[in-house]
């Protein structure tokens, strides 16, 4: 027990970077598009690269918009921008990740899709978004963890082996869920929530 002890306090010490990185900034980063001035703001910790301003015009999505084979086959997607220095002139690349893990290449390319048209065409050219509460519920948390399984649930749902990996790794996921919500307690800058709460939208 006092082994195992050690090692569980040797790696908190050590790796407790990559866990603040993985969990409490990476998911949590804020990315602002902004129609009128086509600006992507990206809201991040000093130590994970701090604020940036881009130009949309310098913006590379992680999809092909020539690629003729979208599937809905289940898998886990995450959709990625990326703003390389030989277009934005800065020392060096930059990349981002939005929004949630998706379910297929199809979810993928419907949310680059929607950021482009609103960002080319403008709000009337697309469906109104469904929009998160403000306050960052604790139960939404448990989305996050539970994304890692969702495609393998799917695949075999309430199976004995499915249960008991859900069981196994509930103290996790738990942990990461609670991790996530204080993170999302304490990841918008007052500047940036002045801003959300504007009568004119950007």
């Amino acid at each position: 027990m006092w082994g195992i002890w050690f090692v569980m306090l040797a790696a908190f010490i050590y790796l407790f970077w990559i866990f603040r990185m993985e969990c409490l900034v990476q998911r949590h980063i804020v990315v602002r598009f902004n129609r009128k001035t086509r600006k992507i703001t990206i809201n991040r910790p000093n130590f994970a690269g701090g604020n940036q301003v881009y130009d949309w015009d310098d913006v590379v999505a992680s999809v092909d918009p020539d690629d003729q084979v979208v599937t809905k086959k289940r898998k886990r997607e995450i959709l990625m921008v990326f703003f390389f220095k030989q277009r934005t002139g800065a020392e060096h690349h930059d990349v981002v990740f939005l929004g949630a893990p998706l379910r297929s290449d199809h979810e993928l390319y419907a949310l680059w899709e929607y950021i482009r048209r609103y960002m080319e065409e403008g709000p009337e050219s697309i469906p109104k978004p469904k929009c998160i509460p403000r306050f960052p519920w604790p139960w939404r948390s448990l989305l996050a963890p539970w994304s890692f399984l969702e495609n393998k649930w799917a695949a075999a749902p309430w199976s004995p082996r499915m249960i008991a990996l859900v069981l196994i790794a509930s103290p996790l996921m738990l942990i990461h869920a609670t991790a996530h919500w204080c993170s999302l307690l304490l990841c918008w800058p007052r500047q940036l929530r002045r801003e959300s709460t504007a009568s004119e939208p950007v």
